[in-house]
């Protein structure tokens, strides 16, 4: 007989779990998952105590992440955090096999991502373990890039621990600003520009890329974020936008985009530093929110920001 079961919960009993949560982040938040289709909420239980909850997006029996998403997998409680260490490992793992055991049965694929914070994964690798022709789970190492501590640096501390070239671009960008204002932008202009950056050439693609910035944008708006946008006086054309979410302690850089001309003139490097020294009195850990490019992971690390490892795992019932 098992020791713990999984059990269906109520998206309010997951919620009192996750504020209290150290693995707990704006993308598995439940109230924050609601706006989306098809969310579902599993608690592992021992007797009456819960110890895990496991946050997911449901359609035709699988599981999804949208665009944009990290870490949309399972938290554990304040329960778990007081367990002695010598059991944790065996508590874990008996409720990892609880989960697969649950989701292989009642879904045909599932793909989650672990908080950063969670790294342990030996239970879904050894899944089937020495069975060679039994399906296994795929797993993926996965970088985002942090700058942690915010509220105890300085703008100068910030400023210092940047490459050379973000701190030229931030001084240099100084005789362009008065040809900028700060803005409201349309959520369709903001998801016209990212999409003029976007480089694919499949219309199902795209418009389904253009529909999930329209709803993040206007989830954003509902208290989990902002968009920061700008425009060029000239024109009045839309020339940058930031769309940023806020969990407990973290502000997540989901999408940061410019057209080509104010990107060149250094705009990127200069709002950021704008936007981290607003934040570092209201948080206390910016995620740039992958890293997993040449280019992009150079980006992110130009900014004194430390790589951060995790993991996305993938099991296929088909």
């Amino acid at each position: 007989m098992q020791k713990y079961k999984i059990k269906k919960i109520s998206k309010e009993i997951s919620y009192k779990v996750w504020q209290k949560s150290k693995n707990s982040s704006v993308f598995n938040n439940p109230n924050f998952l609601s706006f989306f289709n098809g969310s579902q909420f599993f608690g592992a239980y021992k007797g009456d105590e819960l110890f895990c909850c496991w946050p997911a997006l449901i359609e035709d029996s699988e599981f999804k992440i949208p665009d944009f998403f990290y870490y949309l997998g399972p938290f554990w409680s304040e329960k778990f955090y007081k367990t002695p260490n010598h059991s944790k490992f065996s508590l874990t793992n008996d409720i990892y096999n609880c989960y697969i055991d649950t989701f292989v049965e009642k879904f045909k694929k599932i793909h989650f991502q672990l908080h950063y914070s969670l790294t342990d994964i030996r239970t879904f690798d050894w899944y089937n373990y020495g069975l060679k022709s039994s399906k296994k789970f795929t797993i993926k190492n996965r970088y985002t890039a942090l700058l942690s501590n915010l509220q105890s640096k300085k703008s100068e501390d910030l400023l210092s621990n940047y490459r050379y070239v973000r701190r030229y671009e931030i001084k240099n960008f100084d005789k362009f600003k008065e040809n900028i204002i700060i803005t409201d932008a349309s959520v369709s202009d903001a998801a016209d520009l990212y999409l003029n950056n976007y480089h694919s050439s499949n219309k199902k693609e795209i418009d389904n890329t253009k529909r999930n910035i329209v709803k993040l944008i206007d989830i954003s708006k509902k208290g989990y974020g902002e968009i920061i946008a700008y425009k060029e006086k000239k024109t009045n054309k839309l020339i940058m936008f930031s769309l940023v979410f806020f969990d407990k302690l973290n502000v997540n850089l989901l999408i940061n985009c410019a057209n080509r001309e104010w990107r060149n003139k250094g705009i990127m490097a200069w709002s950021l530093n704008e936007k981290l020294n607003i934040y570092k009195n209201k948080f206390n850990i910016f995620d740039f929110n992958g890293a997993n490019s040449p280019n992009r992971g150079d980006d992110k690390h130009s900014y004194g920001a430390e790589e951060k490892l995790f993991f996305e795992l993938k099991y296929d019932n088909n």
